[in-house]
């Protein structure tokens, strides 16, 4: 006796091919948003190594030079 209901996968949406794939476009949009986001804000917060001042390593001013 062939029971259709016991063929179906229990808690799995079945959408088609398309909806999926717009599903996983969506996701990866929104991952590259937040990355993209997290990468702005460690370049804003860039410190310098040797004089702990808001710049790259390099680029230190010396003393009595404005």
């Amino acid at each position: 006796m062939s029971n259709e209901r016991s063929s179906k996968l229990v808690g799995m949406l079945q959408l088609d091919k398309e909806t999926a794939y717009q599903k996983e476009i969506d996701l990866l949009k929104r991952k590259l948003e937040k990355a993209s986001l997290e990468a702005e804000v460690k370049k804003v917060h860039e410190t310098c190594d040797f004089c702990q001042e808001n710049h790259p390593n390099g680029y230190c001013i010396p003393e009595g030079i404005s």
